[in-house]
């Protein structure tokens, strides 16, 4: 045990009577009193193994707080909520698994970064939002104001902040009242009624008004989107041809601005059609022609055609898009530059025989290929057993890898590549149960956890 740690109370105080219970059984060891010594040893056993193990886990976190968020188990959760750094207790703030009641408590803390982390997590209560709401860190009302959970009346106060940082916050999140939306979407525009001058008309374009991001929120109105379309200033454009939600009529009217920003979100959005795809296209800035490479919605003869384009990040995001053709992605694997053929390596529809060049071939990484779900089997038993560390990691993540190749990594000499086999969906109960007595605290916990989730279902 570690002398500078204070084990905790429960445990201890439980393993103490169970060592007196055990004692006056073993001062009288008569015969209908061994079934119960031999409870009572086992008790003690499995006791002493969860205080080791809080130990363990104490010692561990207060080297690498980072590494709470593995943690699930409340009385630890609890007891680090207490510890005197900040860092740590910031950490227990964030974690998902953190009770009610200790996130209640951390809200009060003296450190404004444990309250900002409070505030930041989904499941603290809403009447403790409320009450960091009134926090007077502009940071904590921010983090308020983004949470999910943050309650309505709650947002609609924040959209009214002093600060304009909590109030742009505010008018994103889901949780905001429409008539708020529509409120402010008109805020900072009375001036149009009389020409602006050039020099205004300037600093507009570089300005963020409160408008700008009020647009982003995907519950905002399509007649908010489309009045908004026509903003004078640039940023409000881009943030209309951002949002999921904008008409397919207002994102081809924005694909013909004049700003490069504002058509580069258009050909972003998931929901820009084929045609104006395929205008975007031609686009002479470079980085609009990658984001239609990029679009899930563009067609595969537009992609067909971006094969050829001058730029290498445009074919690179080509050699990503799922909808890449199988001809197009045999064509990419052969591109000059190697960053197109690593994309390759790693699309899922990449053909199996081209995967099989690709793993062969001396002048690519193997590491992406590993990675590929449609990698065949013999290639990733291949690279699990001959490949480099960083080979062998990829096949560890590989969702498509066996259980008894996830078994036989699971026992690799690299910390990395036995994390990840404890992190892939397919590893079996009992490679799980294995990792749970790893050497490394992480990844332990790592295995711990899924045997609980395995438990719960």
């Amino acid at each position: 045990m570690n002398k500078f740690e204070t084990p905790p109370k429960d445990i201890t105080e439980k393993i103490e009577q169970t060592k007196q219970e055990l004692e006056l059984f073993l001062d009288d060891p008569k015969k209908e009193n061994k079934e119960r010594i031999l409870t009572l040893t086992k008790e003690l056993e499995e006791l002493s193994n969860v205080l080791e193990e809080e130990i363990e886990g104490i010692s561990f976190y207060k080297a690498k707080p980072e590494g709470i968020n593995l943690e699930f188990r409340s009385r630890v959760l609890k007891k680090l909520s207490k510890n005197e750094s900040k860092e740590i207790r910031a950490q227990v703030a964030l974690n998902p698994n953190t009770p009610k009641e200790t996130l209640e408590d951390l809200s009060k803390n003296e450190s404004k970064k444990v309250r900002k982390a409070v505030a930041e997590n989904p499941n603290t209560p809403k009447e403790t939002l409320e009450k960091l709401s009134k926090d007077e860190d502009d940071s904590v009302r921010i983090s308020v104001a983004g949470n999910p959970n943050t309650p309505k009346e709650t947002l609609e106060k924040l959209s009214q902040d002093k600060s304009e940082s909590v109030k742009e916050k505010a008018v994103q999140n889901p949780n905001t009242p429409k008539e708020i939306l529509e409120k402010l979407s008109g805020e900072g525009i009375s001036f149009w009624s009389s020409v602006p001058t050039l020099s205004t008309l300037k600093n507009l374009n570089n300005n963020k008004p409160i408008r700008m991001f009020v647009v982003q929120n995907p519950n905002i109105p399509e007649g908010t989107l489309q009045k908004l379309s026509e903003d004078r200033v640039a940023n409000v454009r881009r943030a209309v041809a951002k949002n999921p939600n904008t008409p397919k009529e207002t994102l081809e009217k924005l694909s013909g601005d004049k700003i490069e920003g504002v058509r580069r979100a258009v050909a972003k959005n998931p929901n820009t059609p084929k045609e104006t795809l395929e205008k975007l296209s031609e686009d002479d800035y470079r980085r609009v022609r990658e984001y239609v490479a990029l679009n899930p919605n563009t067609s595969k003869e537009t992609l067909q055609k971006l094969v050829k384009d001058i730029s290498e990040e445009v074919r690179k995001a080509v050699a990503r898009n799922l909808n890449t053709s199988k001809e197009a992605l045999q064509e990419l694997s052969k591109d000059r530059s190697e960053h197109v053929r690593k994309s390759v390596a790693k699309n899922p529809n990449t053909p199996k025989e081209v995967l099989q060049e690709l793993s062969k071939a001396k002048y690519i990484s193997r590491t992406e290929v590993a990675e590929n779900p449609n990698t065949p089997k013999e290639i990733l038993e291949k690279l699990s057993k001959e490949g480099s560390e960083y080979e062998r990691m990829a096949v560890a993540k590989n969702p498509s890898i066996s259980q008894s190749m996830l078994k036989e990594l699971s026992q690799d000499k690299v910390y990395e590549v036995r994390k990840a086999v404890a992190r892939n969906p397919n590893t079996s109960l009992e490679t799980l149960k294995e990792l749970a007595k790893d050497n490394a605290f992480d990844i332990k916990m790592i295995a711990l956890k899924r045997l609980k989730e395995y438990e719960q279902v």
